[in-house]
């Protein structure tokens, strides 16, 4: 009889479900070992956190696969992920704001979502301190501490400059907007020596910003200083020039309107005093162009910028040496003077500008064959692109040709089109451009 209950109850708990294994939990400062296999590709870890905490996780690859984090809240939803930040195809994310005290959860898997291999998995609270326009702060990087980050509060329309400053290591600036759609930008080099700098920014939306200091090469060692600034930008008008003294390091901006679609020349003159480095921003913070000497002169200047966008542009002049005396230093925005393709045939060389540009009236619907002979004695390789109001229409990208070719474009719109002819052969380089036929 004792048998017999004893082979019912073997019945009943081989019809019991497994129990569920519980997720395993992580603790601040602590670093998890673990594994990706066939059966498991995602392995997830749960940790308690505070609304405004800052977290930093970081997943390694022991074995070689390429790294993948999601953070999930507590009902599941996703709330960032992140596949190359920590280098080397290792994941990080952070450092990250908590939005609620919840319990979170940790998926580290792979790229793939089915590469096997070992890993380390760490969890840190980040300390993030808060800087104000204006404000000057030191600090120091690591080996233990590779990167440090900072939080500061911009408002739409700020113009701001980003700068991080060491003799130790190779600066680097990482600005991100947490919970927007702005992107992050970096910044290894634009400042003096190597210095990082990231300017000018224009701030799109009332929001938090962080900054994120840490070394190119990522083993850094040695003091920093970081600034952030609200830039002053000097008003400047097509055709109009503005002089200003630029004394020390002291980098100066200007802005002027623009449309997408115009083709502008921008120089500055110091009468050949004062070396200084020239860029073109757009309103959505792309650079344009930039130049440091021209024409074998230490005065920058750049020629045949197109516009992409409609709005505020911004023009920065840094001086490449540290002097005390002011020097009076012009700049300049004009209108570049195209060739027009609606007067005929024009005939383009490459001996100082790899860039060369034409213009003709469109007229919406119509198509018209732009035609390319080549006046060289050697083949050539240009790059061909048609543009209206900042659009692309056509490109073509020719590694060798010889004689002449033609292409059809649609124009969409009435309004001047932009035929931008590219050769980096500069003197070797001899072009006819046509329209050859429209309807």
């Amino acid at each position: 009889m004792k048998f017999i209950r004893n082979f019912i109850l073997l019945l009943l708990l081989a019809g019991l479900p497994a129990a569920a294994q519980e997720t395993p939990t992580i603790r601040f400062g602590t670093t998890e070992e673990g594994a990706l296999t066939s059966d498991q590709p995602e392995v997830e870890y749960t940790f308690a956190g505070e609304q405004g905490q800052f977290v930093t996780i970081t997943l390694l690859q022991v074995d070689s696969f390429d790294p993948f984090l999601r953070l999930l809240d507590a009902d599941g939803h996703m709330l960032v992920s992140d596949d190359d930040s920590a280098g080397s195809l290792n994941a990080r994310i952070g450092p990250f704001e908590l939005p609620a005290n919840d319990t979170y959860t940790i998926v580290a898997t792979s790229l793939s979502g089915s590469d096997e291999g070992a890993f380390t998995l760490s969890l840190e609270s980040t300390v993030v301190q808060r800087v104000e326009y204006g404000q000057r702060v030191t600090g120091s990087l690591s080996p233990e501490t590779p990167e440090v980050v900072y939080r500061f509060s911009g408002a739409a329309g700020d113009v701001i400059s980003i700068d991080l400053a060491s003799d130790d290591f190779d600066a680097y600036l990482t600005l991100t907007a947490p919970g927007t759609d702005m992107g992050s930008v970096t910044d290894d080099d634009s400042g003096t020596d190597r210095n990082a700098r990231i300017a000018p920014y224009l701030v799109t939306e009332d929001t938090d910003f962080q900054v994120m200091v840490s070394s190119v090469f990522g083993d850094p060692d040695g003091s920093y200083t970081l600034s952030i600034s609200e830039v002053n930008a000097t008003p400047i008008a097509f055709n109009a020039a503005e002089t200003v003294e630029i004394s020390g390091g002291q980098t100066r901006y200007f802005a002027f309107e623009g449309a997408a679609g115009q083709v502008v020349d921008v120089r500055v003159d110091s009468d050949n005093e004062l070396d200084t480095a020239l860029t073109v921003v757009g309103p959505s913070r792309s650079e344009l162009a930039s130049a440091d000497d021209t024409n074998g002169q230490i005065d920058p200047a750049v020629s045949g910028v197109m516009l992409t966008e409609n709005g505020t542009h911004y023009i920065a002049v840094q001086p490449l040496v540290n002097r005390d005396a002011r020097t009076p230093v012009i700049v300049k925005v004009v209108e570049s003077p195209l060739l027009s393709l609606d007067d005929g045939p024009q005939t383009v060389m490459f001996e100082e500008n790899p860039l060369q540009l034409l213009t003709f009236a469109g007229t919406a619907g119509e198509t018209v064959f732009v035609r390319i002979r080549v006046d060289s004695d050697e083949p050539v390789s240009p790059n061909i692109e048609v543009m209206q109001h900042g659009e692309s229409l056509s490109s073509l990208i020719l590694y060798t040709i010889s004689g002449e070719i033609s292409f059809g474009v649609a124009i969409p719109a009435d309004g001047p089109v932009v035929v931008a002819v590219t050769d980096y052969r500069y003197d070797n380089s001899v072009y006819t451009v046509s329209l050859q036929q429209q309807y």
